[in-house]
């Protein structure tokens, strides 16, 4: 498709026009007139593709802006571009990709996506908190073998409570401190493993984060 230089340059004109932070605009003109846009010299592209990708994620056209983050992680590769407008460009891409996934709750695309940003821009404070927020939401054995203990004793103390108020109270009443010893002890238990559980898979999100993000 032919575009006459004077056309392109209008193109571009009106697309720097429309103000930001009206992304449903933004969306209308590029679509309207992507095939045009197309013929723009890469650097003018760009710059419209990435406001077109941007009021995509702000309109909360997820799936759409996913793909448009892939089209233009491509393109960047492609042409060995690193920076755009004074940021990284890659950088930012994979990280707008990954918070899509994160608000889709796609914790698991979005951890992977997080530390390949890690690995390449390990000092960005939003990445290590989406990183540790997506690792939190994971279920590891470990944690998972911790909430079932925790669960059982929690169980128990229930069945030692109902036994005592059921059977030795009304039948065995001089045994009736040592049953309530025994239930609160089954409960403590139950609370002590089911929180330790929870601590130990919070230090190890921290210690993972760490380890991501500063010795990348």
């Amino acid at each position: 498709m032919y575009v006459s230089p004077t056309y392109r340059l209008r193109l571009y004109r009106d697309f720097k026009a429309i103000d930001p932070k009206d992304p449903y605009s933004v969306i209308r003109y590029y679509e309207q007139y992507e095939e045009a846009l197309n013929t723009l010299d890469l650097d003018e592209y760009l710059d419209c593709t990435l406001g077109y990708t941007d009021a995509l994620f702000e309109a909360d056209e997820y799936g759409r802006h996913i793909v448009m983050c892939d089209h233009l992680i491509e393109l960047v590769m492609r042409e060995s571009m690193t920076y755009f407008g004074g940021e990284d460009i890659f950088a930012k891409l994979l990280f707008r990709k990954g918070v899509t996934y994160y608000n889709l709750n796609d914790h698991e695309n979005a951890l992977r996506v997080f530390k390949s940003v890690a690995k390449i821009a390990p000092n960005n404070p939003q990445t290590s908190i989406l990183l540790y927020s997506c690792l939190r939401q994971e279920t590891p054995p470990k944690r998972l073998k911790f909430r079932a203990w925790g669960l059982l004793f929690f169980l128990l103390s229930a069945v030692s409570a109902g036994t005592g108020g059921l059977v030795i109270q009304p039948f065995y009443p001089d045994w009736m401190n040592i049953s309530t010893i025994i239930t609160i002890v089954l409960f403590v238990l139950g609370g002590f493993i089911y929180l330790y559980g929870e601590l130990d898979h919070y230090l190890w999100c921290k210690k993972t984060v760490h380890k991501w993000t500063v010795l990348t």
